[in-house]
């Protein structure tokens, strides 16, 4: 079983901001702001792969994990960092778009403390379209498999006499 990186676990500072990962806290000049854990998880797994270009379907995998979501949750969630932190997608200081590709934190990070990520079993990744794709054709093998036996056991309808009027 692989382990992935799921983000900053111990407070840190991403620019001016003070960022309390427990709390779901953001910090900065005496402002104290709440966010949704799942924005907090986005923001701790983005500073932990700080500078990388980060893709959504990685972010998806990864910061979501077994829950179904749509590239929209991803979106929204996103969005509410942004409002967060004050920071405009038009004219971004701490979080970018990279058109096709994902998402860059290019603010700098320094952790309060020594340990920076953990590392958490994946149990379970969202499976791919070739994966749906090989699913549906063993689906469809052993439909075919459970029917065959079927149509060799009908009766042969040209066999039946007919009767005569």
């Amino acid at each position: 079983m692989s382990a992935t990186p799921v983000g900053i676990v111990r407070d840190f500072r991403l620019d001016d901001w003070l960022v309390r990962p427990a709390q779901c806290r953001l910090s900065k000049d005496g402002r104290t702001r709440q966010v949704r854990p799942k924005v907090m998880d986005l923001l701790t797994y983005l500073a932990a792969n700080r500078g990388e270009v980060v893709s959504k379907d990685q972010l998806i995998n990864d910061v979501w994990g077994v829950e179904a979501v749509s590239e929209s949750a991803l979106t929204r969630t996103v969005t509410e960092l942004r409002q967060a932190l004050g920071d405009e997608a038009d004219a971004p200081r701490l979080l970018e778009t990279i058109p096709k590709r994902g998402y860059r934190l290019f603010g700098s990070v320094s952790v309060l403390s020594s340990e920076i990520a953990v590392s958490a079993p994946r149990p379970w990744k969202r499976p791919d379209a070739k994966s749906w794709l090989v699913l549906g054709g063993v689906a469809l093998a052993f439909i075919g498999l459970w029917i065959a036996p079927r149509f060799r056991s009908a009766p042969d309808l040209r066999e039946i006499p007919r009767r005569r009027a």
